[in-house]
């Protein structure tokens, strides 16, 4: 899906892939929705969630420097993942 922001007017900035909250974030929700408040597992579940949502929120803030780039030079792919042989970026 490519969503296209138009933040001034006539220019536009090309978003290849939304910032969307995380798969994880929102099955980790779900499991704590179900399970009593008691379970010995609680305090682990939402320290996993805490994590996770500080990632997704890390990545939001960065949305407000990448608006900054000229409109017509870059398109944005969130979430994504590249290996240069040696390393993941």
């Amino acid at each position: 899906m490519v969503e296209i922001n138009r933040k001034k007017k006539g220019l536009v900035k090309l978003n290849l892939k939304p910032l969307t909250l995380p798969p994880m974030v929102e099955k980790i929700d779900a499991l704590l929705r179900r399970i009593r408040v008691d379970h010995p597992k609680m305090m682990n579940i939402q320290m996993e969630r805490e994590i996770k949502m500080k990632g997704y929120q890390g990545q939001k803030a960065l949305e407000f420097y990448l608006d900054q780039l000229p409109e017509k030079k870059y398109d944005i792919i969130n979430d994504l993942r590249l290996y240069d042989g040696k390393y993941f970026f």
